[in-house]
């Protein structure tokens, strides 16, 4: 876990704060890190199994043809789905939701910090932050 010390004003909630105004040992980030690879100095054996390759099915559709019609559920637009999204960010019913998962989050160890209940900023960036109504696929 990184962390270190975020202002105030962008990440807090008391206008006021005193000293700095900065909040200290606050969350910034997550290092992940692997161990190096350990190259080997040969191949190994390698059989003709392991180059061998399965072949596709001669009564059957290659699934990869240019030719070959769509299957299934199409994508549609039906409209209005940026207007879902701006009206339902911000929703009173979305708020314990969101506070339920803050607190598995914090039962966690991920987080321990309160989350932000005002996302009404979201809900009006909605509106410019498509280009155009997202396509949906119908289910079933």
């Amino acid at each position: 876990m990184i962390r270190g010390s975020v202002p105030n004003g962008m990440w807090g909630t008391d206008a006021n704060a005193p000293g700095d105004g900065l909040l200290p040992d606050r969350i910034l980030g997550v290092r992940l890190t692997s161990p190096p690879i350990a190259y080997g100095t040969d191949t190994g054996f390698i059989d003709e199994k392991a180059i061998s390759f399965d072949p596709l099915p001669l009564d059957g559709g290659n699934p990869l043809d240019p030719a070959e019609e769509p299957t299934g559920p199409l994508p549609q637009r039906p409209g209005g789905v940026i207007g879902k999204i701006s009206d339902g960010i911000d929703a009173e019913s979305a708020r314990p939701a969101r506070t339920e998962l803050a607190r598995a989050l914090d039962s966690l160890g991920v987080i321990s910090a309160q989350i932000d209940q005002d996302l009404s900023t979201y809900a009006d960036a909605a509106g410019t932050a498509f280009t155009a109504e997202p396509m949906l696929v119908p289910v079933g």
